[in-house]
């Protein structure tokens, strides 16, 4: 009876730590997906800004120009 209920315990400990693996790997897997959502908004954010920045820079240079003129 004794070796029964070590075979039980033991596969109690096996299946708790395989359940903290697949947890942990979870965890893993959402950080990684938050940097990546980060990393693409960042991307779109630069994408919307850069016509504007091209404005801005555009005028910037006319300015320049009007008044060496």
């Amino acid at each position: 009876m004794q070796k029964h209920l070590n075979k039980l315990a033991s596969s109690a400990a096996c299946i708790g730590l395989f359940l903290i693996g697949c947890v942990m790997a979870g965890l893993g897997l959402v950080v990684m997906f938050y940097l990546v959502l980060f990393a693409l908004v960042a991307a779109a954010l630069g994408l919307l800004a850069a016509p504007l920045l091209g404005f801005v820079g555009q005028t910037a240079k006319e300015n320049a120009e009007k008044v060496a003129a």
